[in-house]
């Protein structure tokens, strides 16, 4: 599992450099592409992406930092929109938890059989 805090950070995420630039794009959307702007908002907002990794197994990130998995378990039971990014099959949803506007972006690749895929799959398959 990784996490990261800021949009510089994306860089440093073990993904193929599509995905990478998938993600980017995405996340510059609201603000018309401006890397500048969005950076700030992750900022000033304490927006975060959290990746879970095919490898990342459910004891593991049950049994991870209390406050993280209470994050993911909020971010998937009250998801606001889910995507899918890349040729690689991943699934990026998105949970706005607090009024400012921040956000958990939750991503993973859909091939993993877990209770974050479930959700998300189903999310998405809700707005289609």
């Amino acid at each position: 599992m990784q996490m990261i805090r800021t949009l510089t950070d994306l860089a440093q995420l073990s993904l193929p450099m599509a995905v990478k630039d998938e993600l980017r794009a995405h996340f510059l959307l609201p603000w018309d592409g401006d890397f500048d702007e969005a950076a700030n908002f992750w900022d000033e907002t304490a927006t975060l992406l959290i990746l879970i990794e095919q490898h990342d197994t459910e004891e593991a990130i049950l049994l991870c930092d209390a406050q993280l998995n209470g994050l993911i378990s909020d971010a998937v039971k009250h998801l606001e929109y889910v995507v899918e990014i890349g040729l690689e099959g991943h699934l990026l949803g998105l949970n706005i938890y607090q009024s400012d506007g921040a956000g958990c972006f939750i991503l993973t690749v859909n091939s993993r059989r877990d209770w974050i895929v479930d959700a998300l799959t189903e999310q998405l398959n809700l707005e289609e």
